[in-house]
């Protein structure tokens, strides 16, 4: 599906109309990931998306940042939150701090030492 989703992105030479309906392709297959679990192929379709000119909106990056905690995936549901910020996109802040929670109480289960991936995200400095 991704390679297919791919071939829709030629947004420099699209009209609007055409815009839109990648766009709609790109929302569709990111929520479908999403009803997989399957957060990394979300992620790359995303990706994909963006490299090629297109712009998520708000409710794809939600529907990253509840796949990617759903599924345990916390470094990249803070990349997601970090992609939001570069863009200049209000992100839920109590949102983010369920996700920074989350984060530590996996960090703390796992006797992981995570803490330096927090410290290089600007929201988390905000939170904190």
């Amino acid at each position: 599906m991704i390679a297919e989703t791919r071939k829709l992105f030629f947004f420099f030479s699209l009209s609007r109309a055409q815009y839109q309906q990648c766009f709609a392709v790109c929302c569709a297959a990111v929520q479908g990931y999403a009803r997989l679990n399957q957060a990394e192929a979300a992620l790359d379709v995303m990706r994909d998306f963006w490299q090629q000119g297109g712009e998520p909106d708000d409710s794809m990056f939600e529907v990253l940042v509840t796949l990617c905690v759903r599924t345990g995936e916390f470094r990249k549901a803070l990349q997601v939150v970090h992609a939001m910020d570069k863009l200049g996109r209000p992100a839920d802040k109590m949102r983010i701090k369920k996700v920074l929670e989350e984060f530590y109480r996996y960090c703390n289960q796992a006797q992981h030492h995570c803490c330096h991936v927090l410290q290089s995200c600007s929201t988390f400095q905000l939170l904190m």
